[in-house]
C-alpha cells in the first residue's frame, strides 16, 4: 500500500526529521555540559585542597563528632599514604584512648569527601601467619572472633591476646614518620597493612618486621589489619 492509494501524505521530509533529531541531541548535550560545568564549580573536590587544608578540614569535622559529644578529650590527625605514595587516608588519634581511620574519596561528586570506619571500637592484636592454625578472641559481648592461619605473638599473663585500642602507628611510636596503609590481596583475601618505611622497605606494624610488599600474592604471607572502612558512597559513614 502506498500513500497515493490511501490518500495519506508524509508531510515531514526525511531530511527535516534528521535535522530535528540532531537539534534535539545538540540541545540535550549542551544542557548536560552546562550542568556539569556549574556542578564542577559549585561542588568542592578533594583535588581542590592541599594536604595541610585536608588535615585542617578533617580535624574540624572530627572535633565536632568526637569532642563535642564528650566521649573524648582531644585528638590529633595524621595523613596516611597508599602503597603508591598518594594521600589516601587520615588517622584520627583520640584521647584518652581510641582512633579512627578516614578514607579520602578522590571523586566525591555523589558522596562526602571523607568516609570514616564503620567500627566504633577498633581493637587489634599482634599475630604471625601460621598456615592451618586458628587464633581466637573472646570479645566483651561474649562473641568469639576467629583469626584463620594465625597465632598470637603477644599475650597477657592469662595467655590471652593483648587487645590494643590505640592505632598500630601510635603503639609502635612512629607517628612522627611517614605513615602508610598498604592494600593487599593474599590468596583472594583482602586486607590492609599499617606500615612505615625503613631502609627502603615497608615495615609491617602488626608483625613488626620488614616485608617485600606486593599487592597480590598466591599465598598468605603477612598479618593484616582491618580498618572497617566501606569506601562505597554510604552517607551514614561520612565523617
Amino acid at each position: 500500500m502506498d500513500y497515493q492509494e490511501t490518500g495519506m501524505v508524509d508531510t515531514v521530509p526525511e531530511k527535516n526529521k534528521i535535522s530535528k533529531l540532531r537539534i534535539f541531541f545538540v540541545v540535550f548535550l549542551s544542557v548536560i555540559l552546562v550542568a556539569a560545568i556549574v556542578f564542577n564549580i559549585l561542588v568542592d573536590k578533594s583535588s581542590d585542597f592541599t594536604e595541610k587544608e585536608h588535615l585542617a578540614r578533617v580535624t574540624e569535622l572530627a572535633k565536632k563528632r568526637y569532642i563535642k559529644n564528650g566521649n573524648y578529650t582531644d585528638l590529633q590527625v595524621y595523613p596516611i599514604y597508599s602503597q603508591d605514595d598518594k594521600l589516601q587516608y587520615f588517622l584520627i588519634e583520640l584521647e584518652p584512648v581510641g582512633y579512627m581511620i578516614v578514607y579520602l574519596h578522590k571523586n566525591n561528586i555523589f558522596s562526602s569527601m571523607y568516609a570514616r570506619s564503620t567500627r566504633s571500637k577498633m581493637y587489634w592484636v599482634r599475630y604471625a601467619v601460621e598456615i592451618g592454625s586458628y587464633a581466637y578472641i573472646k570479645e566483651e559481648n561474649g562473641r568469639e572472633f576467629v583469626y584463620e592461619d594465625a597465632r598470637w605473638v603477644e599475650c597477657d599473663e592469662n595467655d590471652e591476646p593483648i587487645l590494643y585500642y590505640s592505632s598500630p602507628y601510635k603503639v609502635a611510636n612512629v607517628l612522627n614518620e611517614k605513615l602508610f596503609l598498604l592494600t593487599v590481596e593474599q590468596k583472594g583475601r583482602f586486607g590492609e597493612i599499617p606500615a612505615v618505611k625503613q631502609n627502603g622497605k615497608f615495615f609491617n606494624l602488626i608483625s613488626m618486621e620488614p616485608i617485600d610488599y606486593k599487592y597480590k600474592t598466591d599465598e598468605i604471607l603477612w598479618p593484616v589489619f582491618s580498618t572497617g572502612i566501606i569506601t562505597e558512597r554510604l552517607h551514614i559513614f561520612d565523617l
